[in-house]
């Protein structure tokens, strides 16, 4: 069924798809960070959610645990993200963006804003600070909670 284009969430739907296709078709903006837009999606989220555990980026990032295992594993190895057990049940892991971790992510973050800024420059000023005002409205509704989705 078509969904009308008046319809916020299709609108959102939409925003959300052109977003990623833009960042990803630029991703290679992010390589002098050294980053994928995987890197970079889990780098995001750990920097929201200091000390989370893998089921908790899981969830956020809407990927399995064992792909996300995979993908924090590497960027453990790489020094982008710091692992460490809890001493009070050592099953319990939780992860943190390191220096090196928050360097890359602020470097890929400045790329990917350079992409999305041109794409906007068409935009008055008038749009543009309306479009950042109606965002900010938006993000808190859409932000996964983790306490919800437990």
């Amino acid at each position: 069924m078509q969904q009308s284009p008046d319809r916020p969430s299709a609108v959102l739907l939409e925003l959300g798809i052109a977003v990623t296709r833009v960042v990803r078709r630029h991703a290679a903006l992010a390589r002098p960070a050294g980053l994928t837009l995987v890197e970079f999606r889990a780098l995001s989220v750990a920097d929201g959610y200091p000390g989370l555990q893998l089921k908790d980026l899981a969830l956020l990032m809407g990927l399995t645990p064992a792909t996300v295992s995979r993908l924090a594993a590497r960027l453990v190895r790489r020094r982008l993200l710091r692992r460490r057990s809890v001493p009070e049940d050592r099953r319990v892991v939780r992860f943190a963006l390191s220096g090196k971790g928050a360097t890359a992510l602020a470097s890929a973050r400045r790329a990917a804003e350079a992409v999305l800024d041109a794409r906007l420059a068409g935009m008055s000023g008038q749009e543009r600070r309306d479009l950042a005002r109606l965002t900010r409205l938006l993000l808190p509704r859409l932000a996964t909670r983790l306490e919800a989705e437990a």
